[in-house]
């Protein structure tokens, strides 16, 4: 899937509907490939190195970092995501956070489950780390994601008309993955349209039913996310936190 990728590296602003070109000034690193700079929350995919977003990643850019010494463990720092993440939601669309609900809530059973073979994993280094340190390790859900499909893909405009506005992404290392989330009702030209867009970029398309979301049984939505979700900690030798401390930085 990332084969057809064609970028080293893919801005996505989130967590909003506002975004012009003028927002993001674009420069080159040692290596050539594209830096990013811009107000907006945004994330940046790894599409060359085949590096997964994950909730460790260096994601937390404009809102003042927590102390680190008020998130002691991961189960906190974990906590403290889930708390943080739906403000980037469409206020409008409430299946953004009943996804992230259901999807943080799997995360931390999922740990549970697994509690033997990620202790496993930290065989002979258990002083150093808990098992519940793999929490931070889960893929990153990114709400309300502008993504860049431009018709010449050797181009970095981020022109508006090259943009389309999706409910939800994941950046596994291995493929982009968009979810939208489906009703009854006949799909919309528009939406059929933005999807093949994607699909022919190299996204990968998960419709995620609405009534799997509210159902008093849980079972679809269970099962879409094991099957879409499940064992992210593999390609991980370690675990690390987020909020990593940035050089001279007060609070740590």
């Amino acid at each position: 899937m990332t084969d057809q990728l064609q970028h080293a590296r893919l801005l996505v602003p989130f967590g909003t509907k506002d975004w012009s070109p003028d927002r993001v000034v674009i420069s080159k690193d040692a290596k050539g490939e594209p830096v990013f700079k811009t107000p907006v929350s945004h994330v940046v995919l790894e599409i060359k190195k085949r590096q997964a977003l994950r909730l460790n990643s260096d994601w937390y850019h404009l809102y003042e970092r927590p102390a680190a010494n008020t998130l002691l463990t991961a189960s906190d720092r974990f906590q403290f995501v889930v708390g943080h993440m739906p403000m980037y939601c469409d206020v409008w669309d409430k299946f953004q956070q009943l996804f992230l609900s259901k999807y943080f809530t799997f995360i931390e059973q999922h740990i549970e489950e697994n509690r033997p073979t990620l202790e496993q994993k930290l065989a002979g280094i258990k002083s150093l780390y808990s098992y519940q340190d793999w929490l931070l390790s889960a893929y990153l859900p990114v709400p309300q994601a502008i993504v860049y499909v431009p018709k010449d893909s050797s181009t970095e405009t981020y022109a508006d008309q090259d943009m389309l506005r999706v409910p939800l992404l994941f950046w596994t290392g291995e493929e982009a993955l968009v979810l939208f989330f489906t009703g009854n009702d006949t799909p919309s030209p528009r939406r059929m349209s933005a999807q093949k867009k994607l699909h022919d970029k190299g996204y990968r398309i998960l419709e995620v039913p609405q009534q799997d979301l509210i159902a008093e049984d849980q079972t679809g939505i269970e099962t879409l996310l094991r099957t879409n979700f499940s064992t992210f900690w593999d390609a991980e030798i370690l675990p690390s936190g987020t909020f990593r401390p940035e050089i001279n930085d007060p609070k740590t």
